[in-house]
């Protein structure tokens, strides 16, 4: 799940202890969604029973942030922002628009993607270059309605055709107007209050960077051979990328606990291309996951320990008992394979930022170290 974006779209919750007449079950975006036994009579009492929840402040211990995040209404000022969209369309922006797609992919069988149903190679990373480059002197005359039936085209390795998407449904794009940002992603325009943006950077700014040594990879390689490039590198990484772990504690699933681990660091890297904000989520989401099955789950550490002595290292690496594993000994490293030189903060569009910043509170909490690196 990506907290931030499904959160944005709406909110379905079970309803807490002591409102129980509302309902079990309440669901909010624009409005709110309530079923609870009631009689005509009662509804002015509920009525200013959720009125009072709605002026509550006590949202803010867990999702202050949410405050400084808004769905953009105004059809005018939608207007002016997609002339604005499109202008940098034109002159070829890669840096304030990026490519990712806003469904689930099926990264095992993803092949690759391509602007025309039959003719094109077939491309990995979704950028936003490779469009300008299939377009060519087309972009001098585009407009939002040829955006909107352009076509995406992803190839399945299950699938004989390639299966068509909306084209603009993938555009992210981070605009600032009179001194307001604005980014459109997952269809919807949003307004952000800068200074929490400037706020969200800063406050991620100060991770540390891995100091491990990678490997590069080579362009056509995929997360999985990169992987294992990486973990053959040196004596001290053992593989564990699909090397996957039971856990009791999330109903007996199977779980990934990083994809490389250093033993002499007890560094625990997680390993994703940026080809996407839903990998990217992916990224962050297996990073909580596994630490938080590390935290709480016996069964977990106890089938993990196996895992290390199978894998000839020793299973101590990683305590049995809660009590004994000390959780500042350990790093969560996120490392993210990006064909463009620059920071790991850099490369991301400010939904992950917000996301990863999300994920880098959780663990800090746990008592982890978090670094990042750009591969």
């Amino acid at each position: 799940m990506d907290i931030v974006s499904d959160l944005l779209r709406g909110v379905t919750g079970g309803i807490m202890t002591g409102s129980d007449d509302l309902g079990n079950i309440i669901t909010g975006n624009d409005g709110v969604y309530i079923l609870p036994k009631i009689d005509f009579v009662d509804i002015p009492d509920k009525l200013k029973k959720l009125k009072s929840a709605y002026e509550s402040d006590r949202y803010k211990a867990n999702f202050d942030w949410i405050d400084n995040l808004s769905e953009l209404k105004d059809p005018g000022l939608k207007s002016t922002l997609k002339e604005q969209l499109l202008e940098d369309l034109m002159d070829k922006n890669n840096t304030k628009i990026h490519l990712a797609p806003p469904y689930i992919i099926n990264w095992e069988e993803f092949e690759g993607y391509a602007f025309n149903s039959q003719k094109d190679d077939l491309k990995t990373d979704f950028d936003i270059v490779d469009y300008y480059d299939y377009k060519g002197d087309k972009m001098d005359d585009i407009s939002w309605a040829s955006i909107q039936s352009s076509s995406i085209y992803i190839k399945y390795g299950d699938k004989d055709d390639r299966i068509s998407y909306p084209f603009w449904r993938f555009i992210n794009y981070e605009t600032e107007l009179d001194g307001i940002v604005y980014v459109f992603t997952l269809g919807r325009w949003y307004q952000i209050n800068k200074n929490y943006v400037s706020e969200v950077k800063d406050f991620i700014d100060g991770v540390e960077e891995s100091d491990l040594n990678y490997v590069d990879c080579p362009h056509d390689m995929h997360e999985g051979p990169y992987n294992e490039s990486l973990a053959n590198s040196s004596d001290d990484y053992l593989l564990f990328d699909k090397n996957l772990v039971k856990s009791d504690h999330f109903n007996r699933s199977n779980i990934e606990v990083c994809d490389v681990f250093s033993i002499s660091k007890k560094e625990l890297v997680h390993v994703k291309p940026r080809s996407s904000s839903s990998t990217l989520s992916h990224l962050f989401s297996q990073g909580k996951v596994s630490s938080y099955a590390l935290i709480r789950d016996r069964s977990f550490r106890k089938n993990l320990r196996r895992k290390l002595n199978s894998l000839g290292a020793d299973k101590d690496l990683i305590p049995l008992e809660r009590r004994d594993l000390d959780t500042n000994k350990y790093t969560v490293t996120f490392a993210m394979i990006d064909k463009k030189n620059r920071s790991f903060i850099e490369a991301l569009p400010f939904f992950s930022l917000l996301n990863f910043r999300l994920t880098l509170e959780t663990l800090q909490n746990f008592g982890f170290n978090v670094k990042i690196k750009n591969i």
